[in-house]
């Protein structure tokens, strides 16, 4: 039987893959295909868990109270026994099944963990195929620090990047694929970019089902809307500073959450071309070792693509400090009349640089004091203005 591993990397497409996998799995199994669920569903983040070595640590462990040797070596029994019985459970027709986790990626840095992870599949499986997609480093680190503010981070940009560097087994693709490759082999690894460009249809779903020679030319797949989204600067700012003030608690509710994470999609801070460029070059050298050794070509591995834009506004920064007091209330008590001013004022800042912002801020006042006279001529206005633009 036929094992495809899909080991990321991060921030590559990953939970679009995943989610497509999941959405579709009656339809996999129909031909053949079976996504594991044992290792949890949709993110089968267990196998890496399982994988990782007894001294270090993951807030999996923390969360689950397992917090001695004894209940990690419990936790790696009951999950070998869930294996096994999920193999040996499949139905008949399975000539493939299909692990995918990202975190194989993050969490494990030594060759001895990807060595349990075959022993772990060895016995049932006598065809391993690894699946790994790679992107620029500097755009990884970038999208990496969204995800770290949307997860309870609250460093600044400038202290995060200080970590994207060949040091780093995050950011390092030669080493991790040469881990990959000693214990699987490496012509049993399926290494491409992620990258539009070298995309089956310009789509990380479609490639993947691709590599997996599942046929979706005469089937149709359910896909499910754009996952993972990064924040924008106003979104990074708010939520840097939720958690960074001990006065809100946290985790914040769903739906809070999910409130910023759509509101406030889109285009995060970014570093300066000069900054770009001198962390683009540390890897000049390994990501040359692996367009030759993984790609077998001599040309660059990615071209470089620089951020065209900082996002980057100390204004942004100066109206959510102002701001703050009024969140601290909107998360944890009843409104007061007088925090229509702060909403109206502030999103009179914004009037000229967001005007979407100020909308959403405006509106945030009409709800605290409906009949407000200037909050409902401002409000008007700032609808006018969005439509007008909307119409150009």
């Amino acid at each position: 039987m036929k094992l495809i591993v899909h080991i990321g990397t991060e921030k590559t497409g990953t939970s679009s893959i995943q989610e497509a996998l999941q959405s579709n799995r009656a339809l996999l199994i129909k031909n053949g295909y079976y996504f594991s669920q044992c290792g949890g569903k949709i993110n089968n983040l267990k196998y890496p868990l399982y994988c990782m070595d007894e001294s270090r640590d993951d807030p999996y462990f923390k969360n689950n109270n397992i917090n001695t040797i004894e209940k990690r070596r419990e936790f790696k029994s009951n999950f070998e026994q869930a294996f096994e019985n999920e193999v040996e459970s499949l139905p008949s027709n399975i000539h493939t099944v299909i692990i995918s986790s990202e975190h194989f990626h993050s969490l494990l840095i030594n060759q001895s963990e990807v060595d349990l992870m075959k022993s772990l599949v060895a016995k049932y499986f006598n065809d391993v195929k690894v699946i790994c997609y790679l992107r620029e480093q500097v755009n990884t680190c970038l999208s990496h620090y969204s995800t770290s503010i949307k997860t309870g981070g609250s460093s600044e940009l400038s202290n995060f990047i200080k970590k994207c560097s060949p040091q780093n087994p995050y950011y390092n693709y030669l080493d991790l694929l040469d881990r990959w490759s000693a214990v699987f082999g490496k012509s049993n690894l399926i290494v491409g970019l992620f990258d539009k460009k070298t995309l089956k249809n310009n789509d990380i779903v479609d490639d993947f089902f691709y590599k997996i020679e599942f046929d979706t030319s005469q089937t149709k797949i359910i896909r499910s809307q754009q996952t993972n989204q990064s924040l924008n600067y106003i979104g990074q700012c708010l939520l840097k500073a939720i958690n960074s003030d001990s006065a809100i608690k946290k985790p914040l509710s769903p739906a809070v959450s999910k409130f910023i994470h759509v509101q406030y999609s889109g285009k995060g801070e970014n570093v300066d071309e000069t900054t770009y460029q001198k962390l683009f070059q540390q890897f000049k050298v390994i990501n040359t070792q692996v367009a030759l050794k993984y790609f077998n070509k001599k040309t660059q591995l990615f071209m470089p693509s620089p951020p065209q834009k900082s996002y980057k506004n100390e204004n942004v920064e100066h109206v959510v400090k102002d701001l703050l007091p009024l969140i601290q209330l909107l998360l944890s008590s009843t409104i007061d009349d007088s925090y229509a001013d702060v909403c109206r004022d502030v999103a009179i800042k914004f009037e000229n640089t967001e005007i979407d912002t100020a909308y959403k801020l405006m509106s945030l006042a009409h709800k605290i004091r409906p009949e407000g006279p200037t909050i409902k001529n401002k409000l008007q206005l700032y609808s006018d203005l969005i439509n007008e633009t909307t119409k150009l």
